[in-house]
This record gives structure tokens, C-alpha cells and sequence, in this order.
């Protein structure tokens, strides 16, 4: 028996879901029927268990390096950093320097400014880095 919804009926709901409540999903695949069969199609599965998901699929990396060391990605005198990586999420950027967070597009002191691609972040300095700085750039991306 196929089962149709007529999502135009339902009601829009204001706010945030509460874990407990109930989401109903489509196509959805290995769920098991009354009968204790797999079933494709619709299935529901509560707020909590859906934002579990979404969590455990994000990583966050902490990319730390001083300009003139071994396996810096940058050195003395560059301005831009590219950082290869598909899924990142927008606005994740964070950029440290030497203990300090720096401010975005601030043209009265040392800033950056985040340009996100489809599967890059290109971050352009206001001003060359130089040796024995150490960045701690933060970032995250949705596997």
C-alpha cells in the first residue's frame, strides 16, 4: 500500500523543534513496517535523533603553523591562504594570531577576509605575514 502526504494540509509550525517531536521523512530506506519488514518510504524519526546526525557529521579543525617552520603553509611576505576542502561551512573561518583574534575587513589593523568557494576558503591578509608568527586558523566542514 503506498502511502501519500499531502504536505499542503499541515500547518507551518514557528520556532524550534523540541528533540522529542516528531519529523517525518521521505524516501526514507530500512525502517521496519508493522509486520517487522524493511520498508521504503515514509518513516518518522524524532527532532533529538535527526540533530545527533547532523552533529556527528561535522568535523572542526584547528590548523596551526608559524610562519618560517617546517610545514607552514605560508611564508614570510604571502598574503593569501587557500585552504582545500569540500563541505566547509560557510562563516566557519576563525583566524588567531599569536593569542589574539583578528578581526574581519578591518583596515586599521592586521584582518582577513574569508572568501568560501565550492570546495575551498581563500583567506586574504591585509598585511604580509612574517616569520615567527604563529596563526591558529579554525574551520569547519560537513563530511
Amino acid at each position: 500500500m503506498a502511502c501519500t502526504i499531502d504536505e499542503s494540509a499541515l500547518p507551518i509550525l514557528a520556532g524550534c523543534p523540541g528533540a522529542g517531536e516528531l519529523v517525518v521523512v521521505g524516501n526514507a530506506v530500512g525502517g521496519l513496517d508493522q509486520n517487522g519488514n524493511y520498508s521504503v518510504g515514509y518513516a518518522r524519526r524524532t527532532m533529538g535523533s535527526l540533530i545527533a546526525c547532523f552533529l556527528s557529521n561535522l568535523v572542526f579543525v584547528p590548523l596551526q603553523f608559524t610562519i618560517g617552520q617546517p610545514g607552514s603553509p605560508m611564508t614570510a611576505g604571502q598574503t593569501i591562504l587557500i585552504i582545500n576542502q569540500a563541505g566547509l561551512i560557510q562563516d566557519s573561518v576563525n583566524v588567531v594570531l599569536g593569542g589574539v583574534v583578528l578581526d574581519r575587513n578591518d583596515n586599521t589593523q592586521i584582518s582577513y577576509t574569508p572568501v568560501y568557494g565550492a570546495n575551498n576558503v581563500t583567506i586574504t591578509f591585509n598585511q604580509a605575514v612574517s616569520n615567527g608568527e604563529t596563526y591558529v586558523i579554525t574551520y569547519a566542514y560537513a563530511l
